[in-house]
């Protein structure tokens, strides 16, 4: 029903989503945990251990 009948929503930097009424009522819902859809504190993974050569003696 919000999303035809006039309302709107708004999402905030720290994740809460902010709905308004037709009436201008407003109703915010937080977030348990914000999540950070920007990839920037993405970090790689760590490369896979090499596979040694067969013909290496062993260490």
């Amino acid at each position: 029903m919000k999303h035809e009948t006039g309302w709107s929503a708004a999402q905030e930097a720290d994740g809460t989503l902010v709905w308004t009424s037709p009436t201008g009522r407003v109703s915010r819902d937080p977030v348990a945990d914000a999540v950070d859809l920007t990839g920037r504190d993405l970090v790689p993974p760590d490369p896979p251990d090499p596979v040694p050569d067969p013909g290496d003696p062993p260490f």
